[in-house]
């Protein structure tokens, strides 16, 4: 009895339910891991150490993309993830595609003084827009005002991409 209640008290159970038609090839790759909850785990953090990093992003200018049949007008934001995804499509050595990108590093949001960081959608559904702006740097948002937004998401994301630091409010 002490046991159980020691794992009650340092443990959380989860259980998941697949169906064995529209879930089969989850089945099947899943029962051919050694050791499934070890290998669920490992998804779940680095799905999170993803979510966790300032995420860095690059420009891709549309006469590179259209070398690859990309049809597009103007440049392309894509993450590192992205990136490399394209880079496999395309058989093309990421330094060689990098080659052509521009890097920038688009900072984040936290609304809970830095505990957690989340969405600029989030973050203008989860507070005042006063308070976000009340933290802003002055001449950061002042220029991203002179580029002339129309709703506050789109704001801030373009302030968090043109901004030295993350926005931490709290």
């Amino acid at each position: 009895m002490g046991n159980y209640s020691s794992d009650k008290n340092t443990s959380k159970f989860v259980g998941l339910k697949f169906n064995r038609n529209s879930d089969a090839d989850i089945i099947e790759h899943l029962n051919q891991q050694d050791n499934i909850q070890g290998y669920i785990k490992s998804l779940i953090r680095n799905d999170m150490k993803e979510e966790d990093e300032t995420m860095t992003a690059y420009h891709i200018k549309p006469e590179y993309l259209s070398n690859w049949g990309e049809n597009t007008t103007t440049e392309t934001v894509i993450t590192q993830y992205e990136l490399e995804r394209l880079a496999a499509e395309w058989g093309t050595p990421v330094d060689e595609l990098m080659k052509q990108l521009i890097e920038i590093e688009i900072h984040r949001i936290s609304i809970d003084n830095g505990a957690s960081y989340i969405t600029p959608e989030e973050a203008v559904a989860g507070t005042s827009w006063d308070t976000i702006v009340n933290f802003m740097d002055d001449d950061t948002r002042e220029a991203v005002a002179q580029e002339g937004y129309d709703d506050e998401v789109s704001f801030l994301a373009r302030y968090l991409e043109l901004a030295d630091s993350d926005l931490i409010i709290g």
